[in-house]
């Protein structure tokens, strides 16, 4: 069947017209075919060498009127130039004019006058748009690094190594995603003494301050770490050794021990530092025990008296090299010697009461809270909250005169020998 012409493709209320117009050349006629439709007002015509190109074009040009571009054909003047612009505008977007003026008018609205660009600007700046990416793990293998290039001490790098380890392997994403709510309850979920679930959460804000210097976190707000809660921290009873029992301890202590034993009731330094002191520590001359930076937790060089008492406990040892406590790994594994050796007796040591005793009796013997904070390597605020238990001048008078005691005509020489060296010194 002929086709009949012209033929009117509509899609809506768009109809676009193909025309039969042959062409005629040398007496020759040839099948030609013209798409017309309107556009900004202006007719269009498209020739067409066979019939379904030209029904293909017109399909098209239907399509795309009816999708937009057909309102601006019943606009005129200065309204068509705008919404053809607008349609311009938002194609890269690929958002529909309608929805976009509907977000645009509700902005204006919440911004009350301030220009949208200047917020968008603002936007991205402090919104993280400019930020690295890089997931927890990744920032806390270059917090150590960087710590460690710090000359940080290993006691501390230890604990920041624990505590971020265990973060972020409960957190395998990026580190910007992360809230304050997610911080807060999984810091709640971990068991812990109140005070150790603020260490982990002094751990984790050093962290994201850290990311946020670089570059990982948007630099102008704080951290979601900054935000999340601290545990509040009741102080329990401060549990110290009486003079009596220490002097029992020591007393009953193999002369392998009795070092650490001492060093430990009379300096106050800790645990994991006396576990790295070597011998060479220990300055018979000048009256000291130096503690260099790469011993001390906090990476600061200080010195602790050489006591009278303290002295006549190491006199036996003088001239030796190495480590004191060369018999243990572990901080642990000390502190559990001494408790086994005290429990025979019916008394316990524990991790932290040597240095709560030392503590305590300094400050009684000199009344000098800084004095003591220097000694301990603490500061004075956490001495009076975390160590002190209160004594007399009496009870600190008799602590440090704690002193060996000679059990056999062999010892009372070694004895004689100690204090006649002390007194010489």
């Amino acid at each position: 069947m002929k086709q009949a012409f012209p033929v009117k493709i509509k899609n809506g209320s768009v109809s676009v017209t193909i025309y039969f117009s042959p062409v005629i050349t040398d007496e020759k006629q040839y099948d030609s075919f013209v798409v017309t439709y309107h556009s900004e007002g202006k007719p269009i015509r498209l020739r067409c060498s066979d019939y379904k190109k030209a029904r293909e074009e017109a399909n098209a040009i239907a399509a795309k009127l009816s999708n937009g571009e057909m309102l601006a054909l019943k606009l005129s003047g200065a309204d068509r130039l705008l919404y053809v612009t607008a349609l311009d505008n938002l194609k890269p977007t690929g958002a529909a004019l309608d929805m976009a003026t509907k977000e645009y008018a509700g902005a204006v609205k919440i911004l009350k006058g301030a220009s949208l660009m200047d917020a968008a600007r603002f936007f991205m700046l402090h919104s993280g748009g400019n930020v690295q990416k890089a997931t927890v793990g990744e920032v806390v293998e270059q917090l150590i690094k960087n710590l460690t290039r710090a000359n940080r001490s290993e006691y501390y790098l230890r604990d920041m190594r624990q505590r971020l380890n265990d973060f972020a392997s409960a957190f395998p994403k990026m580190i910007g995603n992360i809230t304050t709510e997610e911080i807060d309850e999984w810091l709640e979920g971990i068991k812990v003494a109140s005070r150790t679930r603020n260490h982990y959460r002094n751990s984790i804000v050093s962290l994201f301050r850290f990311a946020k210097k670089r570059g990982f976190l948007v630099k102008s707000v704080p951290t979601a770490a900054d935000g999340s809660t601290l545990s509040n921290v009741v102080c329990a009873d401060i549990q110290i050794m009486t003079v009596d029992d220490m002097a029992t301890v020591l007393h009953q202590a193999p002369s392998w021990m009795a070092p650490s034993l001492a060093i430990k009731a009379f300096s106050g330094v800790r645990t994991e530092e006396l576990m790295r002191m070597e011998w060479k520590n220990v300055n018979f001359k000048t009256g000291y025990i130096t503690l260099e930076s790469a011993i001390t937790k906090t990476a600061s060089r200080r010195q602790v008296p050489l006591f009278d008492n303290l002295r006549a406990w190491l006199l036996p040892h003088q001239g030796k090299s190495g480590r004191i406590c060369d018999r243990w790994t572990r901080p642990q594994a000390l502190y559990q010697a001494w408790d086994r050796l005290a429990s025979k007796q019916e008394i316990h040591v524990g991790a932290n009461k040597l240095r709560h005793s030392y503590i305590s009796y300094r400050i009684a013997e000199t009344n000098d809270v800084p004095k003591v904070a220097y000694e301990s390597g603490n500061s004075p605020r956490v001495i009076q909250t975390d160590y002190l238990q209160l004594v007399t001048a009496e009870d600190a008078k008799q602590w440090f005169e704690i002193m060996p005691v000679a059990k056999n005509s062999t010892q009372k020489r070694r004895r004689k020998a100690c204090l006649a060296r002390l007194h010489d010194a």
